[in-house]
């Protein structure tokens, strides 16, 4: 959607727009499909009409937050095991009294 006006000076087509969007209210269904007994009808619908915002959110931030996790996933200094492991099996379990 960048490359093709910037380099050929055509607009894409039409549908490169709103097929994600079909293909992603379709995806969302199952918010509709599955029944839940604490959840009302309206808000399992206005969580499938918010869909599109999702696919915005899909197409913008997350792309980038994809693509950075990607390139900085050998960074492993947020994990928490940094020290080792917690659990060792170097001494040997109680008796359990019967």
């Amino acid at each position: 959607m960048v490359v093709e006006p910037v380099a050929y000076d055509n607009l894409p087509p039409l549908s490169m727009v709103w097929v994600p969007f079909l293909l992603g209210w379709a995806l969302g269904l199952r918010y509709l499909s599955i029944i839940r007994s604490d959840e009302r009808i309206r808000s399992r619908a206005l969580t499938w009409v918010m869909m599109r915002l999702a696919i915005v959110m899909a197409w913008t931030v997350l792309r980038w937050l994809r693509w950075y996790g990607i390139f900085t996933c050998a960074r492993t200094g947020w994990n928490t095991r940094q020290n080792g492991a917690e659990v060792a099996l170097d001494t040997p379990p109680a008796p359990v009294a019967a």
